[in-house]
């Protein structure tokens, strides 16, 4: 954490995005249940390699062989799905935005239709029950 200037794990869970729970989990010996996501994340946000940060956190079992992990391409892979997901978000919430206009003109135009049925029968309705009274 001094090399990445990092002083604290409070810090190292803000900078890097990490709970400070997965933290705990990796000091306590469970870095096989961290995410991949994580630990990449960590490993970047530390300026080591992953191998580096595996090696520091390995337990009894040999974990790079375990997942064949030997370099960080993947966190670029993270990256790319964050900006396709956010680009399909977009583009939902323009679908969304769309919609919504077009149920309200549908909506205006119905009840404009029913008005004005209903103004235009309302002389010969008043006639009428003039007539009756």
């Amino acid at each position: 954490m001094q090399q990445a200037e990092i002083a604290n794990f409070e810090e190292l869970s803000q900078v890097s995005g990490v709970s400070q729970w997965q933290l705990n989990r990796l000091l306590t010996g469970l870095l096989p249940k961290l995410s991949i996501i994580d630990i990449l994340k960590l490993s970047k946000v530390l300026n080591i390699s992953l191998e580096g940060l595996l090696l520091e956190f390995e337990t009894a079992q040999p974990l790079r062989e375990d997942w064949k992990i030997t370099n960080q391409e993947n966190f670029g892979d993270v990256n790319t799905d964050t900006e396709s997901l956010q680009k399909e978000y977009k583009q939902l919430q323009q679908k969304l935005d769309q919609q919504q206009e077009t149920s309200h003109k549908e909506f205006q135009s119905a009840s404009i239709a029913a008005l004005e049925s209903w103004l235009l029968q309302w002389p010969t309705a008043a006639i009428i029950a003039k007539k009756k009274s």
